[in-house]
């Protein structure tokens, strides 16, 4: 973890965790429909749920449970009648029965946007100033993509960057489209000589968050991206985010992620994935389904 700082969620204020927005209702409700799951409330917790009929709750998501019940979240989850259940959460669990499934450097990298602009810019590494001046200086700029029209170029931009979704996943651009139409997400774009170059297509409610980004040095005569997410990280401060959440990754399986992110100084907030069987039953019944969709694909 070098040259990061650890921190505690509740120490820094970020006590509703990296994925606080997937506890909205009319977030989660768009992103779970893509997909062809459901919403349910369960205590208070909202989760996304795979059903099938006459077999009922095979799978379900709980993303950020301590938006909803704090340090007790693991708790009230013992009566779900679910086949399997996949948590992410910023709050560790005390539950003897919940198995962690998450590397043990598995970190968000957050950003803290309320120390300000002068703040923000001085704790960048060197190499991360340097760069933002650069490609304002070569006349790179960024803005706010104008319509959805735009959203579709960048999702053409992404598939050229991440070859087609085989270098990290390429979200559908249908799911763009809804989330950014909703009001859930804001796109920031990076153009040079009137060519989108880079984006970055932000989640936003309580908290800032990357859903995803890609960038293109080829396409601007190997110009850095660091301008593109450092305005970002402006036009979140602007409307009052107080932090910008990089996302939760493994530092050590992600080495060259791990360098690029740590030129913007984020502080490092422990993430944890488990995994819970509630229903033994359903369990093996979606075992069998799993089982039945692989002989038909």
């Amino acid at each position: 973890m070098t040259g990061f700082e650890l921190v505690d969620p509740d120490n820094l204020g970020f006590s509703m965790g990296g994925w606080e927005i997937f506890q909205h209702a009319p977030f989660l409700e768009i992103y779970a429909g893509h997909y062809g799951w459901e919403v349910v409330q369960h205590h208070g917790l909202l989760l996304a749920t795979r059903r099938m009929p006459g077999l009922g709750m095979l799978r379900a998501q709980l993303f950020s449970p301590e938006v909803a019940a704090r340090r007790d979240w693991d708790c009230l989850i013992e009566d779900l009648s679910a086949g399997q259940l996949e948590i992410m959460t910023n709050h560790p669990s005390r539950s003897s029965n919940l198995v962690p499934s998450s590397a043990a450097d598995l970190y968000s990298m957050v950003v803290d946007l309320r120390i300000g602009v002068e703040g923000l810019f001085t704790r960048f590494e060197g190499r991360a100033r340097k760069a933002v001046r650069r490609a304002s200086k070569e006349g790179m700029r960024v803005r706010l993509a104008a319509d959805q029209r735009e959203v579709s170029d960048f999702h053409v931009l992404l598939g050229r960057v991440t070859e087609g979704g085989r270098c990290y996943d390429l979200p559908p651009l249908a799911l763009l489209h809804a989330l950014y139409q909703s009001g859930n997400a804001r796109l920031y774009l990076a153009f040079y000589r009137n060519r989108m170059v880079g984006g970055v297509f932000v989640l936003t409610h309580r908290y800032a968050s990357g859903l995803v980004s890609g960038f293109a040095p080829q396409e601007c005569e190997g110009l850095p991206g660091n301008l593109l997410y450092w305005e970002a990280m402006l036009g979140e401060m602007e409307v009052g985010m107080p932090f910008f959440d990089m996302g939760a990754q493994s530092l050590a399986r992600n080495p060259g992620l791990t360098l690029a992110k740590r030129s913007y100084s984020p502080v490092l907030v422990p993430a944890f994935r488990y995994e819970l069987t509630p229903s033994l039953c359903r369990h093996k019944l979606l075992e069998v389904w799993k089982g039945l969709t692989r002989l038909a694909r």
